[in-house]
């Protein structure tokens, strides 16, 4: 009988540095490390300049239209549960706000949120609030104001009372904000508060545009720290590493800066670093960021600390560190610290200790629905199934497969493990319960491709000659199926068909194309094999600057098509400012046109390197799948023989 030598052996055979290298693509606070380079640099400097232009608009918008705004803050008791907030202007019910358990989180933190924003005509007005609780407390006031000429702003603020038995039933406030005022409590002010609702909200790419145009309009100094470190985290957040970098390297050279902000500031100037592939330096301010620092930032630092270490190989360092500062972090950094402990301890040569720390890892349990957790928890008991299966301890191995999630993102490999495992122990019928599932699974995923050659193996060992030749003739004709779709998507990609399958995904959101996955247009061959595209690093990457340069150019299109409708109106409407409007929007349109053509031209370069990628991905899918099927076509003979010996 010939022998069949599967992928999976060559996977095994050098299985302990894999798992020294894993820790470089685990998931970093859900995104692969490899995915964080972060957009090409030309691209950060056009999204910051196109941020700059809306800036302007919105500081136009504000000063034509000067509209009325009504905000809502909460320091009420925690065992108060705001569920709905009624508004009334002038008798008649302006605004109704129900609010969740994310909104009343967000509000306890001290921050504000914006509730309404609109027209209102000059002078004398009446404005009503009330509150309802769950515990069916209610509580209103009353205000009445004139409005000026210009923008006008009213802050509604639900406070807790002197009183422990009205702890249930909070005062209710209603006050205008004076904007000369809110300038100088800038780091408490409205605005300010209503910033980092926006950022825990997750609205981010239009706040950046907010603060800079609370910096035109002179709500901002140059010297907040606040402000500028909140700017500096939502640079980070969205891949726009070189200005964030630039900001907090700024922000420490100015004096007289609170303990607490200075060691965040470094933190984050660390974090822009590690981002930005300059690990010396990330490592220098990680450690000038001292203590006392909030409880996430504080696990997140020494997350990032070990991955350094690591990266240069300095396990014995890693491993000190952690038992002199490991502590039990919040959400899931107690996880990504055991796994980088016990990788960390294993490599330094302390391997029963470490895996003793990874099983302990591998028997936790999420807490709620959290994904994220449950992904890396799987990811620890595959990365044990295999450490075991590499060195013979096939029920050891077994144990730690079977806890992985049957349809978690590492289901599929841990089911190839788990029936190789039961084949180790010569249990092939237990081994094709799992190959078994496998090979109904999506072909496209080499784990599955691999079990459509292992089931007739096992069938071969049981003896089932009849059955061995069924599969591998399935075998023979799945390959043969994968690789006519690998040569309809070539062909596909050959005709720029790519990027118009790619443009059919929504572009709303920056990042509305990283959830869709569900792949609605699957009968696309140039589609058909997108996921795993994304698997690649640089495929990924240049599909991020790709979905970027997209975006912008729609955004463009947007803001350009908004002006000019607004100029239509403003001339329509025969308003004395039309010609000074005009002259700005004129300007600032000519820039938009500037900045929509560069975006075009990163669009299109992008969309060349997409096909690039994609085409040498297919090439080595394909090479592989000819592997299997030429293995497939040999067994299959050799099965018939053997058959036909039998019979």
């Amino acid at each position: 009988m010939i022998e069949i030598r599967f992928s999976f052996t060559n996977k095994t055979g050098a299985f302990i540095n894999f798992l020294l290298l894993l820790v470089l693509f685990i998931s970093y606070h859900g995104i692969l490390y490899a995915e964080n380079k972060g957009m090409d640099f030309d691209l950060q400097l056009l999204k910051q300049k196109v941020l700059e232009v809306e800036s302007d608009l919105l500081v136009l918008e504000e000063e034509n239209e000067k509209p009325f705004v009504i905000y809502t803050s909460m320091n009420a008791d925690r065992r108060f549960k705001l569920e709905d907030l009624y508004i009334h202007l002038d008798g008649k019910e302006l605004k109704h706000q129900g609010y969740e358990k994310k909104d009343i989180k967000i509000l306890r933190k001290g921050y504000s949120q914006l509730v309404y924003s609109g027209e209102l005509a000059p002078g004398k007005h009446e404005l009503i609030v009330y509150y309802l609780s769950s515990k069916d407390y209610s509580h209103g006031a009353k205000l009445i104001f004139n409005k000026s000429e210009t923008a006008f702003y009213i802050e509604i603020i639900i406070k807790k009372r002197k009183s422990k038995e009205a702890r249930f039933q909070p005062e209710l406030v209603l006050r205008t904000v004076n904007v000369k005022n809110e300038k100088k409590k800038q780091a408490s002010s409205v605005f300010f508060r209503n910033l980092l609702y926006m950022e825990e909200d997750g609205r981010k790419t239009n706040l950046i545009a907010q603060i800079m145009k609370n910096k035109k309009q002179g709500r901002i100094k140059d010297s907040l720290q606040e402000y500028q470190l909140l700017l500096g985290r939502l640079y980070l957040s969205m891949g726009m590493y070189l200005q964030a970098n630039e900001l907090f390297k700024n922000l420490t050279k100015q004096k007289n800066m609170p303990i607490r902000t200075l060691n965040e500031l470094w933190f984050y100037l660390a974090k822009s670093y590690f981002y930005l592939d300059e690990l010396e330096k990330s490592k220098y301010a990680l450690e000038r960021a001292e203590e006392p620092l909030r409880e996430q930032i504080l696990a997140e630092k020494q997350h990032i600390l070990t991955l350094i270490l690591m990266a240069n190989n300095k396990y014995d360092e890693v491993s000190k560190i952690m038992r002199e500062s490991w502590w039990h972090a919040p959400d899931q950094w107690d996880l990504y610290a055991r796994y980088n402990f016990s990788i960390a301890l294993i490599a330094s040569g302390q391997a029963e200790e470490g895996l003793e720390l990874l099983k302990q890892t591998g028997y936790l349990e999420a807490e709620g629905d959290n994904q994220e957790a449950l992904a890396m928890i799987d990811k620890v008991n595959q990365v044990l199934g295999f450490y075991f299966l590499k060195n013979n301890k096939a029920k050891l191995a077994r144990l730690y497969l079977e806890k992985v999630r049957l349809h978690g993102p590492f289901s599929n490999i841990s089911l190839l493990g788990e029936g190789w495992s039961n084949a180790m122990l010569q249990e092939y019928k237990n081994a094709l319960v799992s190959w078994g599932e496998l090979i109904k699974r999506d072909k496209r995923d080499t784990s599955v491709q691999e079990a459509m050659l292992v089931v007739p193996y096992a069938y071969e060992q049981i003896g089932d000659w009849e059955q061995a030749a069924n599969y591998y003739q399935q075998a023979v004709d799945g390959y043969r199926e994968e690789i006519i779709k690998i040569d309809n998507a070539v062909n596909a990609i050959n005709k720029n068909k790519l990027q118009q399958a790619i443009n059919d995904f929504s572009s709303e959101t920056e990042d509305a194309w990283l959830s869709d996955f569900n792949l609605k247009n699957n009968n696309k061959p140039v589609l058909y094999y997108l996921k795993q595209f994304m698997d690649d690093d640089n495929f990924f990457k240049v599909m991020r600057n790709y979905r970027e340069s997209r975006f912008l150019v729609t955004a463009i299109n947007n803001r350009m098509s908004t002006i000019n409708k607004w100029l239509d109106e403003e001339k329509n409407s025969n308003g004395s400012d039309f010609d000074s409007i005009s002259m700005i929007t004129d300007s600032i349109l000519e820039k938009l046109t500037d900045y929509k053509g560069k975006a075009e031209q990163y669009v299109e370069k992008y969309g060349v390197e997409l096909n690039k990628i994609s085409l040498v991905v297919l090439q080595e899918r394909k090479k592989k799948l000819y592997l299997y099927l030429t293995q497939a076509r040999l067994a299959l003979a050799q099965s018939y023989d053997q058959s036909g010996d039998r019979q």
